[in-house]
């Protein structure tokens, strides 16, 4: 039974992979990122048999496994779900909000989003109180001390003691990423400055924030780098592109992925089916189905062999071999041999896994430090884990 399960998860998560793959070049990351996916009615919730709980780093037991769902920690307080209503509790357990949301969302800054059966969606302080009130018919998430939200078919943006400080007469807003925010107005994208000014005008099909002083937009179809000043640093030529990330930017041409210098010259030509960030200085490199580890200068630190790899968190890469997982260095070294029928990456000093035996964590050398005891666990988050009860 267990050698059952075991490869069950494997062609589980193989699938999920595939999904990932597809995502990596995703180009309208910053044009449509507005949307809200909204809870369910309270009546259409399921209240969970097997309920859940967290764990410590020892993989004791700390919270009991009573709640129908959990999100991770964030500013001392977990979202938690116990019925149809949503709700917050501290790390001994305490439920501090009681569950009355439709919806709710981690804690940022002292705030935290959420959803009214009542009315929309407004902010909460730690205390419960609701000091943004819940006018809007949808709404992100703090940043840089704005917020966008949604009046009919309108956006704008508020600020955390609930001014309107952009007025809703945009078409689509985004979140801001330090200074600016992607914002649609008359059909068309642009930058626009936490006052409401147009940093860029709305004159693109896509646009995405300043990454290393370059931003990615589409114009007639094609990708290109604007400067600051709204010239174009690289001319729009590309079917593809991703943001200059470590001094370069992975573009697709007709004959592939490549990787691009900040004036637009070939690091790695384009004749990859695939390239995508891995963080720390270091790319992952597809052809054929098959991937491997590259500088920026197409130095292959491994050779084009997994069937996945994904990006480095804590210095190590969870990699896909013969439908096993196991960790990668940045050097391209093997730390871990595919011997896991699932991995994570490594949060906290610990990665999630699927064992034979069922899902536990393992240290960076593979070893088990929390065995199997739960159906179901989730990456640690301030020091405690979710965990559900068989």
């Amino acid at each position: 039974m267990k050698k059952h399960l075991f490869f069950t998860l494997i062609i589980s998560f193989c699938c999920l992979v595939n999904a990932c793959k597809s995502d990596q070049n995703t180009t309208d990351s910053y044009a449509e990122s507005d949307q809200v996916d909204l809870p369910p009615p309270e009546s259409d919730y399921d209240t969970a048999p097997q309920k859940w709980g967290f764990i410590n780093k020892r993989g004791q037991l700390t919270i009991p496994t009573r709640f129908d769902e959990v999100r991770p920690f964030s500013e001392g307080l977990a979202v938690v779900r116990l019925g149809g209503k949503w709700g917050y509790i501290d790390k001994s357990g305490n439920m501090v909000i009681e569950p009355r949301f439709r919806g709710a969302w981690p804690f940022s800054r002292g705030l935290a989003r959420v959803e009214t059966y009542e009315a929309g969606f407004g902010f909460i302080n730690s205390q419960g109180e609701m000091v943004i009130s819940a006018d809007w018919e949808a709404a992100g998430d703090f940043s840089n001390n704005r917020a966008w939200v949604r009046s009919g078919a309108k956006y704008g943006y508020i600020a955390p003691d609930g001014a309107l400080v952009i007025d809703t007469t945009l078409e689509k807003a985004n979140d801001f990423t330090g200074e600016m925010a992607v914002a649609k107005q008359n059909g068309a994208y642009g930058l626009i400055d936490p006052a409401g000014n147009w940093i860029i005008p709305p004159e693109y099909e896509r646009i995405a924030p300043f990454s290393e002083d370059l931003a990615r937009a589409r114009s007639e179809g094609r990708f290109g780098f604007l400067d600051k000043l709204g010239t174009w640093q690289i001319p729009p030529q590309y079917m593809d592109a991703q943001d200059f990330t470590d001094g370069y930017a992975v573009v697709a041409t007709e004959t592939g992925y490549g990787l691009i210098d900040p004036q637009g010259q070939m690091s790695i030509a384009p004749n990859y089916d695939m390239i995508f960030h891995a963080g720390d200085q270091r790319w992952v490199v597809g052809r054929s189905g098959l991937f491997g580890l590259s500088t920026a200068d197409e130095q292959l630190l491994t050779p084009i062999q997994y069937e996945q790899i994904y990006a480095f968190s804590e210095g190590v890469a969870p990699y896909l071999q013969d439908y096993l997982w196991g960790l990668l260095s940045l050097n391209g070294e093997i730390v871990i041999p595919p011997i896991f029928g699932l991995l994570w990456p490594q949060k906290e000093g610990v990665s999630r896994a699927a064992t034979r035996d069922g899902f536990a964590f393992i240290n960076g050398n593979g070893q088990v430090v929390i065995p199997p005891a739960y159906q179901d666990m989730k990456d640690f988050s301030e020091g405690l884990a979710p965990v559900q009860a068989f």
